[in-house]
């Protein structure tokens, strides 16, 4: 890329944002951060029982 300010030494993974075919913004991912939608977000989530133990514990 075009002046980034990625390092060039080594492997990174990137949010790129692209407006008209250009890069307007760049950001490195953390290790263990993860992108997703909201839907998919709280489809992850129901799966998970995690709203069903939220519920559950607000009970108590």
């Amino acid at each position: 890329m075009v002046n980034s300010h990625l390092p060039s030494d080594h492997e990174v993974r990137v949010l790129v944002t692209v407006k008209n075919g250009r890069v307007t913004s760049e950001r490195v991912l953390a290790q263990r951060e993860i992108i997703a939608s909201m839907d998919s977000f709280v489809e992850l989530a129901l799966q998970s029982g995690i709203f069903r133990d939220l519920a559950n514990a607000a009970k108590e």
